[in-house]
């Protein structure tokens, strides 16, 4: 079956739901004026964005297999418009808040149905094929903010929440109706397969443990990077370690693509797992930290897609069921993690940063390792 319209829908809405993910931030300034709020309250958008999102995140599993990919992608697709376009509209702003739930909810279902749906659809190749979709999720995250940024260089105030918010609606808009149209849509196997093994939720809370710490180690190196650099560098150019970083990532999805298909999934968790511990040991030398984060972004790279084809590989007859468990429960690690490195850091000083992801990155190996012996795979 040809899978290449499945494949560009996918990319598409990885590509906006990147951008939506992105665009909160720089609209900071237009929001403060649209809702006549202060900085206190306009970060309220974001905890609204990704409340929604673990909701969606947790509802594709009870809505996947009545409703199948098909009906339920454009439907997410068009949460995340309506949501979008009323975080403009809205006349207040509990409202916008609530609109940002709502395109949350949207954004939260297409990621996880699309990892899914690519992890079943490409088989084999799906670690190839979800590093690339995941990469176009980074594309999207730099380029969403651009309309937005240009909108209020030239003075825009609270006019420029349009040309972001209501470019991605009409995008969303597009993978609606390209994704109900496309009819290569995997199959789900039947609710009972005869003969298949037991859901094993000890294995199954493995994986989300190990999804949490990767999450917390992505994230956290993203947002401290800079800190630490900051010893050394100059505040403009130690910034600019969290785009070095994410940049890198988005690139190494790309070098992944391109790698041997052959190659297990947890293997490549457990090799990139340990690659990122040796960029985090460079990251203690002095003059080579921005360098080391850059290496941190490529090594983590391969760990997210990887790990939803080595859970496919895991649970075939069930991974819709138990996959957005284990993404929900990735959710969770920024919460822990960022107060981890934050209490390090003002006990330690910012030196301490690189040690306290390099612990991360370990406990992620031994992680995979485990899960390694115990499915064999």
């Amino acid at each position: 079956m040809d899978r290449r319209p499945l494949f560009v829908v996918g990319l598409a809405a990885f590509a906006l739901i990147g951008a939506q993910q992105a665009l909160y931030g720089p609209a900071f300034p237009a929001l403060q004026a649209r809702y006549a709020i202060g900085v206190g309250e306009v970060g309220q958008i974001v905890s609204a964005h990704f409340a929604g999102g673990l909701v969606g995140v947790l509802l594709a599993v009870p809505l996947l297999r009545p409703f199948g990919y098909r009906r339920l992608v454009p439907v997410a697709s068009l949460g995340v418009a309506l949501g979008l376009a009323l975080v403009v509209l809205a006349p207040t702003w509990p409202a916008a808040l609530a609109s940002s739930v709502g395109a949350g909810l949207g954004f939260g279902m297409l990621v996880s149905l699309l990892n899914l749906a690519f992890a079943r659809a490409f088989g084999a190749r799906s670690t190839q094929a979800l590093a690339v979709l995941n990469a176009t999720f980074g594309i999207g995250a730099v380029l969403g903010p651009v309309p937005v940024a240009i909108a209020l260089d030239r003075g825009g105030g609270a006019a420029a929440l349009a040309p972001g918010f209501f470019g991605l609606a009409a995008l969303a808009l597009v993978v609606a109706v390209g994704s109900a149209a496309t009819r290569t849509w995997p199959t789900l196997p039947p609710a009972r397969v005869a003969g298949a093994a037991p859901v094993r939720w000890g294995v199954v809370a493995g994986f989300g443990v190990a999804l949490s710490v990767y999450v917390a180690l992505e994230s956290n190196t993203a947002a401290w990077a800079p800190t630490h650099l900051a010893l050394e560098l100059d505040v403009g150019r130690a910034a600019l370690a969290t785009s070095v970083f994410w940049g890198a990532a988005t690139a190494g999805r790309l070098i992944v693509a391109a790698l041997p298909w052959r190659i297990a999934p947890g293997a490549y968790v457990v090799g990139a797992g340990v690659a990122s511990v040796g960029a985090l040991g460079l990251a203690h030398v002095s003059g080579f930290g921005l360098f080391a984060y850059a290496l941190v972004g490529l090594a983590v790279a391969p760990i997210f897609p990887a790990t939803i084809a080595w859970l496919t590989r895991v649970f075939p007859d069930s991974v819709e069921r138990v996959a957005p468990l284990v993404l929900a429960a990735g959710n969770f690690g920024p919460v822990f993690g960022a107060p981890v490195v934050g209490a390090a850091a003002a006990w330690a000083g910012a030196g301490v940063v690189p040690s306290v992801l390099l612990v991360f990155a370990v406990l992620l190996v031994g992680l995979a390792l485990a899960l390694r012996r115990a499915t064999a795979t």
